[in-house]
């Protein structure tokens, strides 16, 4: 098992946060990496995450919305792979917490928890992934704090 976990803190109350957080149609107005997402944002659902650089192909990751948590946390647990034995080998779980600092101040946490057997080798790329993070964080604060 392998873990990224970054924060910041936004200037905006935990609920206006959070529901940004949550208007997956509009991730791609913010979020560097995200194309868009299919689906209902509902426990138990399965969504379809279409990660990528702009004007590249990307890749399409289903997840399923495993915590909804109203103003607390988010998190998505999926695979590479929807079904079958290959999805083992792969398993993510990422989460996204907000914090109510006070006077108006939120910390968000964005988490992500790799399982199997290529946990390992993403965990040597450490360096690697967590600026990307930053980099969501960062975006998601610009966002929430503009509007």
């Amino acid at each position: 098992m392998t873990i990224f976990s970054t924060h910041i803190d936004i200037d905006a109350p935990k609920e206006k946060v959070f529901q940004v957080v949550c208007d997956i149609e509009h991730y791609p107005d913010w979020h560097p990496s995200m194309k868009n997402i299919k689906g209902e944002l509902e426990l138990n659902r399965w969504i379809v995450l279409h990660m990528g650089e702009r004007n590249k192909r990307g890749v399409k990751v289903p997840v399923i919305v495993s915590v909804l948590t109203e103003n607390e946390k988010l998190e998505w647990q999926g695979s590479l792979f929807k079904k079958g034995a290959l999805r083992k080998i792969f398993l993510v779980r990422h989460a996204f917490y907000v914090e109510d600092l006070g006077n108006g101040r939120t910390r968000f946490t964005n988490e992500e928890e790799f399982y199997g057997v290529l946990s390992k080798p993403v965990n040597m790329m450490r360096g690697k992934f967590i600026p990307g993070y930053r980099q969501v964080n960062e975006a998601l604060r610009n966002f929430v704090e503009a509007k």
